[in-house]
């Protein structure tokens, strides 16, 4: 799994956006994962909810401490590299955001509660709950590639067969240009999940989606709540499973999300 994929999955299992990504590299440097919990704690909702800094971003920079920091005052050290690294980090998130406001990002202040709950609400692209993991899985990868570390997790799983009247790479996938339905009927064959039916096309959409926006298959736990499917039923709907069936069916590659 990714240092993205980890500080996603920790996102959306209910802590803030700081919290996620710091604790993503903190054993790295010896910093317990509860002990960089209570670090990011405050830094959630652009510093405290005032809507500043994304917090996303402020735990990458705590990353970059963490790996650039000046630890004696000797002379022999400066933390010149970790400034030089915080404005390639805040330079390629905006590129990437438009801004590394938590407002702006957001559209609305988050610590409006009503205008928070609407935006959960109204979903879609814009909504937090895609802006925010996507804000996570960015900063994530960017310090990532920032300290020298491989951003790239997907590992391929294939085997080369004629499926959809086309003869295409199937398991996990690497070329989903190449997916459409019908092969995604015939992948179900090798699954146990055929035929398909519209409770597994909304699985299958659902996962395409969630993958389509942030790059990496979702969680079980978000599955569940977004589709309203529990994990019993999932496992029937895909014998094989959420991450072997489903994702396979799904067309993505082999994923580190969805397990």
């Amino acid at each position: 799994m990714s240092k993205a994929d980890d500080a996603i999955n920790t996102f959306i299992s209910g802590f803030n956006c700081s919290q996620a990504v710091l604790s993503a590299f903190s054993a790295d440097y010896g910093l317990d994962t509860e002990m960089a919990y209570r670090v990011g704690a405050a830094f959630g909702g652009g510093i405290g909810h005032l809507g500043e800094t994304c917090g996303a971003l402020t735990g990458a920079v705590l990353v970059i401490g963490l790996h650039y920091g000046m630890t004696v005052n000797d002379g022999s050290q400066s933390n010149r590299k970790a400034y030089d690294k915080v404005l390639e980090l805040a330079a390629e998130f905006k590129a990437r955001n438009g801004t590394i406001k938590c407002r702006e990002l957001l559209g609305f202040d988050i610590d409006d509660s009503e205008a928070f709950h609407a935006a959960l609400k109204k979903g879609g692209p814009q909504s937090p709950q895609v802006i925010c993991p996507k804000a996570v899985k960015d900063a994530a990868e960017i310090v990532a590639s920032l300290i020298g570390l491989k951003t790239d997790s997907t590992e391929v799983d294939t085997s080369i067969v004629t499926l959809g009247g086309r003869t295409i790479r199937v398991g996990f996938i690497q070329e989903p240009e190449k997916w459409d339905r019908a092969v995604a009927g015939d992948i179900a064959r090798t699954e146990g999940a055929y035929p398909l039916t519209e409770d597994h096309w909304k699985l299958v959409d659902f996962i395409r989606e969630y993958y389509a926006q942030l790059g990496i298959a979702p969680p079980v736990k978000m599955v569940i709540k977004r589709t309203g499917y529990d994990l019993k039923t999932i496992n029937k709907l895909f014998p094989s499973g959420p991450a072997k069936g489903a994702c396979k069916v799904a067309g993505l590659p082999k994923p580190t999300g969805c397990v």
